[in-house]
């Protein structure tokens, strides 16, 4: 299993884990818009972590 793959399931239970907690609360937004931003916000964080790890395998060809 690469970091990636490693790093997604993370992010994936992280973001579960956050809809639940979310889920118990009372919030004055729709649950559905509110999942939509965390899911969005995950995203964007995976994108960053996919990019940083991409850079780490190809840093010592850069050499």
């Amino acid at each position: 299993m690469t970091k990636l793959e490693v790093w997604t399931r993370f992010a994936e239970s992280a973001l579960n884990g956050v809809l639940v907690a979310k889920g118990n609360s009372i919030s004055q937004e729709s649950p559905v818009k509110t999942a939509a931003r965390y899911a969005d916000d995950m995203v964007k964080e995976w994108e960053k972590k996919k990019q940083q790890l991409e850079e780490e395998r190809l840093a010592p060809y850069r050499e």
